[in-house]
């Protein structure tokens, strides 16, 4: 017998990672590429946003959380807008026990599009 359930479509979160300092001591799990070094914290999943380019776009990390079954329940972009050189931290409270696909990126936090030159991805755990 085969039950019919309604596709349940993720919601893209976005952010601004404001905070100058984290409530972490790490460790960190970092990826880097021309644009921004983004990393991870596990210890109260904390993001950590350098821009690392003057080029009038922001830093920004892409994460994903992707279940054992390679399915990903949740993702989303967050932003340092705060120009080229400085790092920004944003908090997010993420599943436990799962897989989180971090990618730098850079994009624009004041325009509806989504983030481009996402490379050098790594995963961590929650």
């Amino acid at each position: 017998m085969f039950s019919i359930t309604q596709a349940t479509a993720l919601t893209q979160e976005r952010d601004l990672a404001s905070a100058t300092s984290s409530s972490t001591s790490g460790p960190w799990k970092c990826t880097n590429n021309v644009y921004a070094e983004v990393c991870f914290s596990e210890d109260g999943d904390w993001f950590k946003i350098k821009d690392k380019e003057a080029d009038g776009h922001s830093g920004v990390v892409h994460w994903s959380v992707i279940e054992p079954n390679g399915y990903t329940i949740r993702y989303g972009y967050i932003y340092n807008a705060s120009g080229n050189g400085t790092v920004r931290y944003k908090n997010k409270n993420l599943p436990e026990g799962k897989a989180i696909l971090i990618q730098p990126c850079h994009g624009d936090w004041g325009k509806d599009e989504r983030p481009s030159g996402c490379t050098g991805q790594f995963y961590a755990g929650t």
